[in-house]
This record gives structure tokens, C-alpha cells and sequence, in this order.
């Protein structure tokens, strides 16, 4: 399906359809298509749902972020939906710690990640067992609600649930201990 996704985004890419080339049947005023946001956003969205346990999932992020640069060189801004796939594709590529730090580098280069940007990433690192990493993420996200004063920012199960998974699936021998200190912390009710 997503090949077959890539390859009509191509097609549209590359359509040659021009106002009023088809004068007869249902063609009649058929203007030149032009991909949009939504067109890009599906292609990106089926690479990375892809790229979950494919052999070929760091192909398929590759693609994912290409389609980004695409879109930038037609003029249309990734969103943050934009990113959060190419992201995600990078975290379930298989592609281990490298493809991790991929998806970092992506939401370091974003003016305003999200939660499900931040979350995100902190998936792809604890799949590639950097569960240290994911916490260290997490401080970096509570410094800078505390910084701003926005105590929105790290208000999110999601969040504090992404850390505790990536513990509770790290080969480190102290993530236990880790993970009750981060649950006991919530239950104190003070989560940064």
C-alpha cells in the first residue's frame, strides 16, 4: 500500500494535465493537479505504518524524509503531523540507535515540536534500548516547562507512560529501580 501510495504522489508530481487539455467527457475543464499538505501527508503516513517490522524500514524512513524535502522544494511547510511521521517511520525502521538519533535530529530542527513529537522520539530510543536516553529527553522536556513556566508543556500520561515502557523494556540492570523512583515521583504528584 505504500508503494502504491509513493507511486500516485508521483503521478500527481508529475502530471502534464494543463487547464483545458481534455475538452470532452468527464475530462471537460480538467486543470493541472498539484500535490498538497494532505497528498504528501498520506504518502509519509503509509511509509511509516510500513516500516513497522519491515526488513526494509530504514528504506522506507529514507523515503519518508525525502518526501518531506519534496514537499519543502514545492513550497508547502511540513507540519508538525509532517514530522511526527517521519519521525515515527525513523523510530520503527528497525534501524536501531542510529535511526533513533535520525528522528532526534529531526525534532531538534522543528520551531515547535509537540508532546506527540517529543513522545515520538522517545519511542524510537527506547526501541533501540537507550531507555538512559528517553530519560534524559524527559528531564530536558520538564527544564524547559519549568524555564517557561508552562506547566502544560509535561502535562501528558502519554509522556511519563513512553519512559516507563522504555524502562521497563531496557537491558540495563538498574532500569527497575529507575522506573519505581519515576513512578514514585508521579505519585508524590510531582512530575517535574
Amino acid at each position: 500500500a505504500a508503494q502504491k501510495a509513493v507511486e500516485l504522489l508521483d503521478s500527481i508530481e508529475n502530471s502534464n494535465v494543463q487547464p483545458n487539455q481534455y475538452n470532452h467527457g468527464k475530462n471537460r475543464g480538467l486543470t493541472h493537479i498539484e500535490p498538497d499538505e494532505i497528498s504528501y501527508n498520506t504518502t509519509i503516513s503509509a511509509l511509516a505504518n510500513a516500516s513497522k517490522n519491515c526488513s526494509s524500514g530504514v528504506h522506507l524512513a529514507v523515503d519518508a524524509e525525502n518526501l518531506m524535502t519534496r514537499m519543502k522544494k514545492r513550497g508547502i511547510e511540513p507540519s508538525s503531523y509532517t514530522f511526527n511521521s517521519v519521525m515515527l517511520a525513523w523510530g520503527r525502521s528497525s534501524g536501531g540507535l542510529q535511526s533513533a538519533q535520525r528522528a532526534e535530529a529531526l525534532l531538534r530542527s522543528m520551531a515547535n515540536p509537540t508532546i506527540v513529537s517529543w513522545t515520538t522520539v522517545m519511542n524510537a530510543y527506547a526501541l533501540a534500548d537507550s531507555a538512559r536516553k528517553v530519560e534524559s529527553l524527559l528531564n530536558e522536556l520538564e527544564q524547559q516547562a519549568t524555564e517557561q513556566n508552562d506547566h502544560h508543556l509535561c502535562n501528558s500520561i502519554v509522556l511519563y507512560n513512553t519512559v516507563l515502557h522504555s524502562l521497563g523494556r531496557s537491558s540495563d540492570d538498574d532500569a527497575p529501580t529507575r522506573s519505581e523512583a519515576l513512578l514514585q515521583r508521579l505519585e508524590r504528584g510531582s512530575s517535574y
